[in-house]
Order: C-alpha cells, then structure tokens, then sequence
C-alpha cells in the first residue's frame, strides 16, 4: 500500500480547495471544513486529502498491531455491486447496514475463521450526465 506524501496530500488539497472556489453554492458550502482544515484544527473529512492520509496511517497502524501477530497473509480485494449507490442517492446510503451485510457474508464464507481487516469504497453507480436525465447509449 503507498501512501502519498504529506507535501503530495497538500498540494492535491490546494488544487481541490482551488476547484471549490467555482462550485455550485452548495458544493461550496458542503466544502466549508476542506478549507477551514489547518493544523491543528482538522476537518476529519473524506472529501480532504490531508485528513485522508492522516486516517490511513493510523488505520495502517492499528493493522500492523495485528499483522504482526501472525506469519501468514493472504490480501483480497471483494468488489460487491451493493456498494454502488445511484446517482443523486449517496447521501441516502446507509453505510451502517452496508458493513452488517458483508459481515454476515463474512460469517457465513469459507474465511469465517479469519481476522479479517477491511474499508469499503461506496461509488456512483453511474456518469454525472446520466444524472441530469440522460439515458445510456
């Protein structure tokens, strides 16, 4: 796993903070903690590149803790179509009952004796131009 810099997680910001500044009204306001964010005053948020790093090395901190318990690994990727949230419905994801679901298939699959460390990536299931009304080709 590499983890970019924190100079490289400060210069994505900037650009993102620089993008926000020609958003929408309320891309600008759900933006308000990116650009608030400075040393000690986090914003915490996913949307900063910044706070992103910072929660990824403690993560992989904690991960460690573990790993180092045991002399065999075996790294997976599970790509479920249940974490795709449709356009104009992320805000509606219920995350909660998301993480349940998989640990219940955890439980029931052959790896049910395993630890087992993981994120989820919840994506749009679809284009922004699909979201204004357009049909697929």
């Amino acid at each position: 796993m590499k983890i970019e810099t924190f100079e490289d997680a400060i210069r994505w910001r900037k650009v993102h903070r620089k993008a926000l500044k020609t958003a929408t009204r309320r891309q600008r306001r759900a933006a308000r903690p990116v650009i608030k964010c400075r040393r000690g005053h986090r914003c915490g948020t996913e949307a900063c590149r910044v706070c992103m790093r910072e929660f990824r090395l403690s993560w992989l901190g904690e991960a460690v803790k573990i790993m180092v318990q045991r002399a065999d690994w075996t790294r997976c990727s599970v790509i479920t179509g249940s974490l795709l949230a449709p356009c104009g419905q992320l805000q509606k994801f219920d995350l909660a009952a998301a993480v349940k679901r998989i640990r219940k298939r955890l439980q029931r699959s052959t790896i049910r004796d395993r630890i087992v460390l993981g994120g989820l990536d919840v994506s749009l299931a679809c284009a922004v131009r699909f979201c204004r009304g357009h049909q697929p080709a």
